[in-house]
């Protein structure tokens, strides 16, 4: 149990240290202030999941749902994938 507890914490500091909009060293060395700053950047991550859904005509909608078809001619694909390789090999 105390590995499993280890391994938790150790990812969850990480993740701090790592996030963007890390806090400083005063808000990390205090588990109340830490607290809170993980519960405020939920809620804004909270908001803006619930805006960019707002957003979307029909959020559980697929890229296939759509009635736009993009068509590539053979030659431009083949070309296109000649270019990709040669671009992307050793």
């Amino acid at each position: 149990m105390n590995q499993v507890a280890l391994v938790f914490w150790s990812t969850f500091y990480d993740n701090i240290f790592e996030h963007p909009e890390r806090p400083d060293n005063k808000t990390i060395e205090n588990d109340d202030l830490l607290d809170r700053w993980v519960e405020q950047k939920g809620k804004e991550m909270e908001e803006m999941a619930r805006k960019n859904s707002r957003n979307l005509k029909n959020p559980n909608s697929s890229a296939y749902d759509h009635d736009e078809v993009i068509h590539f001619d053979d030659e431009e694909f083949e070309d296109y994938l000649d270019e990709y390789y040669e671009d992307n090999t050793d």
